[in-house]
């Protein structure tokens, strides 16, 4: 099966939603998440072995810098995701801990690469590797970072499929960072938001649910949905978290963002009036509402795929029943 990316994507904004409070969503955000890392536990502990033995090197402010980076880790999303796509198919072996430590891997060098296209002096609350260590760092600690990614990716039993499609991927997300530099002192239009979200956020989630059923050897038409599946939940989740960031900042006080919020929701200030109104209806939601309706024209298949997981697993939206959001999906893009 070649897999490859599909270019052309759409898709229709619902209205009328309710406002849930902030802290009420991401609590149940945060539950959800923990239930599934607790039921991916020994999964969870592998990738994290792997990336230990990544880190040891001989030379010390690798370890250094490497460990600095880790200790800054957000919630494993993309391992997960890749982790359960293998599990709906029932997928025995250890490949699917090399693919998602290798997600994580490139997931992490492209924003250590994004920290220092922005000159961001902070993520996650902690100083970014290239405000305390510098810029040269940054970016070599990067590449570090993907070529033990790529290199994990060879290691796989489906290495060519594998690694083909982390490169095309990794390729797609350098041409979302620059077409959003592009677009970086203009007004963004709906089509031009949801480009930079595809590129610089959901292909790599759609890679995640694709190569976690295509390990597995699930029937193409299959991994295609969760492949979608993958792409809309990381649109979804990211304009989500994005235009909640920048709405509930305007909420708190009055004025105009500084440089820095600027390039932490890039352009997202620079925003059409249809495009905010888009970010609301999006930020309006809860994170379980948020998951798009990839399946909608086969759900049946989806229903009989998420009996396979236990219902803490198909929480996070491998379940047809939790795919509201878009009243039309965005397609695979592989």
């Amino acid at each position: 099966m070649a897999l490859r990316l599909n270019r052309n994507h759409s898709c229709r904004i619902p209205t009328n939603v309710t406002k849930p409070t902030q802290q009420s969503r991401s609590t149940n955000y945060r539950n959800i998440i923990d239930e599934i890392a607790e039921y991916l536990a020994p999964d969870l502990a592998e990738v994290n072995d792997h990336l230990a033995r990544i880190l040891d090197s001989d030379t010390e402010l690798v370890r250094e810098v490497g460990h600095y980076v880790l200790s800054t880790r957000g919630k494993r999303l993309r391992p997960i995701l890749a982790i359960l796509a293998a599990k709906v198919f029932r997928y025995v072996g250890e490949d699917h801990t090399k693919v998602a430590t290798a997600l994580e891997l490139v997931h992490s060098a492209t924003l250590l690469h994004d920290d220092v296209i922005d000159k961001a002096p902070l993520r996650r609350g902690k100083p970014t590797v290239n405000a305390r260590w510098g810029e040269d760092v940054a970016i070599l600690i990067a590449d570090y970072l993907f070529s033990h990614a790529f290199n994990l990716a060879l290691q796989t039993s489906m290495s060519p499929k594998v690694l083909s499609l982390i490169c095309q991927v990794t390729a797609r997300m350098c041409e979302g960072e620059m077409f959003q530099i592009e677009k970086r002192d203009a007004l963004l239009t709906r089509d031009d938001y949801l480009r930079i979200v595809r590129g610089k956020t959901a292909y790599l989630f759609s890679a995640c649910t694709a190569l976690g059923s295509l390990l597995a050897n699930a029937p193409e038409q299959q991994v295609m949905l969760l492949s979608s599946y993958g792409l809309n939940f990381g649109i979804a989740s990211t304009t989500l978290s994005t235009s909640w960031l920048v709405i509930t900042r305007s909420e708190s006080r009055s004025g105009p963002t500084s440089a820095t919020e600027n390039k932490r929701c890039p352009s997202f200030t620079r925003l059409s009036k249809p495009m905010r109104k888009i970010a609301t209806s999006f930020s309006s939601t809860g994170i379980t509402a948020a998951i798009p309706s990839t399946l909608s024209r086969s759900s049946r298949n989806m229903a009989e795929l998420s009996t396979r997981l236990p219902k803490r697993a198909t929480t996070l939206g491998l379940r047809a029943s939790s795919w509201q959001i878009f009243r039309r999906h965005q397609p695979s893009p592989f």
